[in-house]
């Protein structure tokens, strides 16, 4: 591929789903490699930090399933981070209402020892 033609390469919201899925997938494995390493509980990050890689692979693949309706290979790489971005919102969710895994002054306000 010559280079001017590397510097027209279009990017299309496949791509960007695609990115997205893998930083969600990605961030569930961090997620938990963490609480395996970590038996207390709590954590000096808020977990809901990572809604900013899982709410962006939702929006992307919604709106590449939404967009690319007529492709099987498009629709895939929509359903992927739409999944994965859906799975790691929920698993925040449980992480937070089950007491597994809180930030440090949440776990004291609610009274944990």
């Amino acid at each position: 591929m010559a280079m001017e033609e590397m510097n027209k390469r279009e990017y299309n919201i496949a791509d960007f789903a695609c990115i997205a899925g893998l930083g969600s997938i990605a961030t569930i494995v961090v997620l938990l490699a963490h609480l395996r390493g970590n038996n207390s509980g709590h954590t000096g990050m808020n977990p809901y930090a990572a809604l900013l890689v899982f709410a962006p692979s939702l929006a992307f693949g919604i709106a590449n399933m939404t967009v690319n309706r007529n492709s099987w290979r498009n629709l895939w790489t929509g359903i992927i981070p739409t999944l994965s971005g859906g799975f790691g919102t929920a698993f925040l969710i449980y992480l937070d209402k089950a007491n597994v895994l809180l930030q440090y002054e949440t776990w004291i306000r609610r009274g944990m020892p």
